[in-house]
């Protein structure tokens, strides 16, 4: 990673900008994202590797760090809680600057031996034709849609050549450019449905952020058995306790304070912290009745048109 104090202070001075790619038109950024398309259609993957794929703001962090301390679980013995280190181990393959002893991570995932932990934002149909050739394991993490928003909102308004593509007067300023398109990596529900559609496949593997809240040992065991790590009892309640919101954020191995934190260049003020709350139905404190009533609104006509059940997102 970058020696920086904070990686997204020493983003690159040019202001990105969202343009439509592929057959869906999916919001990417222009410099952040394009250059390294073209080599993430062509990166050999195996069945072996695994890919963890998630819209931003949806949990990634949470379930890197997961699976990070499933693959390092060793039979009979206890975790260490260095496990979930999941710095060392997920390549970020749709980032185009150098963040990595001053390579991109798609270089690394191109010369790293196999099996390789990748993680993505893109809808399927942008994997590595590999991937999808030779079921490659894939990890789809989904989240309710206004806490989505709330979370993205928060780091997209408050990260230079981020907001500057992004409608982020508001937070209501930013929901209506979300239900537009307008945002990274929309549109929202083709994504969802390009994994949803392939969740049945046995080299697919889908968890919600809120069931993970729920019964978050029930399934950490869930998403072992895929990975191919089965974990006791024990175990399961080790990672969930380790993996935490309250301990990942005081980890600094884990809560990417060093890397995602945003300051004011005058006050110094933190003004956007990685790990921001952690919690379910945290929307529920920023939008009002109104908003809350567009958005169901437009969930429901959404569904209607990608041919989903209004229900998976309530």
């Amino acid at each position: 990673m970058a020696n920086s104090k904070s990686f997204a202070n020493d983003l690159p001075d040019q202001m990105d900008r969202l343009v439509p790619y592929g057959p869906a038109n999916v919001m990417l950024l222009e410099v952040f994202n394009l250059p390294v398309m073209e080599r993430i259609a062509k990166l050999e993957c195996t069945k072996d590797d695994i890919i963890l794929c998630t819209f931003p703001k949806s949990g990634t962090i949470w379930v890197e760090a997961i699976g990070s301390s499933i693959l390092r679980a060793k039979e009979g013995q206890p975790i260490d809680e260095s496990a979930a280190d999941a710095r060392r181990d997920w390549l970020f393959i749709d980032i185009s600057f150098r963040i990595h002893d001053d390579k991109y991570p798609i270089d690394l995932a191109e010369e790293l031996p196999h099996p390789r932990m990748l993680r993505t934002h893109m809808s399927y149909e942008l994997l590595p034709a590999s991937a999808r050739a030779n079921k490659t394991k894939l990890i789809f993490v989904h989240r309710n849609i206004k806490d989505t928003i709330v979370s993205m909102f928060s780091m997209y308004g408050n990260m230079k050549n981020l907001s500057c593509a992004h409608p982020v007067k508001s937070l209501e300023h930013f929901a209506e450019g979300f239900m537009q398109d307008k945002v990274h990596h929309a549109p929202y529900f083709h994504m969802f449905k390009s994994y949803w559609e392939h969740r049945h496949e046995p080299n697919v593997h889908y968890v919600s952020y809120e069931q993970l809240h729920e019964d978050a040992p029930a399934e950490i065991k869930r998403l072992a058995d895929f990975m191919g790590k089965p974990l006791t009892e024990q175990q399961a309640q080790q990672i969930a306790h380790y993996t935490s919101f309250q301990n990942m954020s005081k980890n600094d191995k884990l809560n990417m304070e060093k890397y995602l934190t945003v300051n004011d260049p005058v006050t110094g003020e933190v003004l956007f912290k990685y790990m921001r709350k952690g919690k379910v139905a945290n929307w529920k404190e920023h939008f009002s009745e109104e908003m809350s009533k567009k958005l169901d609104d437009w969930i429901e006509r959404e569904c209607r048109k990608y041919g989903l059940d209004a229900s998976l997102f309530q």
